[in-house]
């Protein structure tokens, strides 16, 4: 194994990330720490963010850049991207959650311009945690949740929509 880049890992944690079809542009999730500063919420605790940065010609990735609907107060993790790439997918425990944590959704609207997030609501979403939401290539969303009856845990669940634009 090698690291995937140096602009991209820091001493503390780097996961869940998501590729744009080029490869030319990662979303991903990051413990709450850039520019060398360590973050945490008022009572201490490190959250979760949403990070992206781009491929340089060379192969090399620029600085990562932390999201604008991000929180040094909740968590925001997993993103995942639609078949077309206007539409960004997460797990957050943010205000407006229905339980632990939530699938939310923003509109990439442009570079590093993002609509509001809307919480994708009880159809998907419990009183328990959702989490590691991922779209497959036929519009399917997997996600993880503790909230439905299953063999226990974080169970595995998906969902589709005839209209990508109802829900998903």
């Amino acid at each position: 194994p090698v690291l995937f880049g140096n602009n991209l890992n820091t001493k503390f944690h780097e996961s869940t990330s998501t590729f744009s079809k080029d490869g030319t542009t990662v979303y991903f999730t990051r413990n709450n720490y850039s520019s060398s500063v360590y973050k945490s919420d008022k009572s201490g605790i490190n959250r979760l963010k949403l990070y992206t940065a781009k491929r340089k010609d060379n192969g090399q990735w620029t600085i990562a850049k932390e999201l604008p609907f991000n929180s040094d107060q909740f968590s925001t993790a997993h993103p995942t991207l639609n078949r077309d790439e206007t539409k960004l997918y997460f797990a957050s425990d943010r205000e407006g959650t229905i339980g632990l944590s939530d699938l939310w959704v923003v509109d990439i609207l442009g570079e590093d311009e993002y609509s509001e997030p809307r919480n994708l609501g009880t159809t998907i979403n419990t009183e328990g945690r959702e989490s590691f939401p991922h779209l497959g290539s036929d519009g399917t969303l997997y996600f993880a949740t503790n909230g439905r009856p299953g063999v226990g845990g974080l169970d595995v669940f998906t969902t589709t929509t005839e209209n990508e634009n109802d829900v998903l």
